[in-house]
């Protein structure tokens, strides 16, 4: 990657897969480079697999990333990502057509 290129950071993916995501993995990022900033939540399930969950139900810290972002200077995107589904929620249209 260039060093000038910019980047979006996906704190969920990292943390869901097993990577690090914050605090350690925001740590190895150069906050000036980052852009766009995805926001949602997950959990694991009693047998390990990782489902989406509504942003506050789940393992992630999204107020504490948004609050190190904001330190750092942060003046990019925030992203609402729309992986979860409630479950009494109405199809997509797309799905009705």
């Amino acid at each position: 990657m260039r060093e000038e290129a910019l980047d979006y950071w996906d704190p969920n993916n990292a943390a869901g897969e097993g990577r690090a995501g914050l605090p350690d993995g925001y740590a190895q990022l150069d906050p000036a480079r980052i852009f766009n900033v995805h926001l949602r939540d997950f959990r694991h399930t009693s047998a390990g697999k990782l489902e989406w969950c509504a942003v506050g139900d789940g393992e992630f810290d999204n107020l504490g990333q948004i609050r190190a972002l904001l330190k750092s200077g942060y003046q990019g995107l925030f992203n609402l990502e729309t992986h979860y589904r409630h479950p009494t929620a109405k199809p997509p249209l797309r799905a009705l057509r």
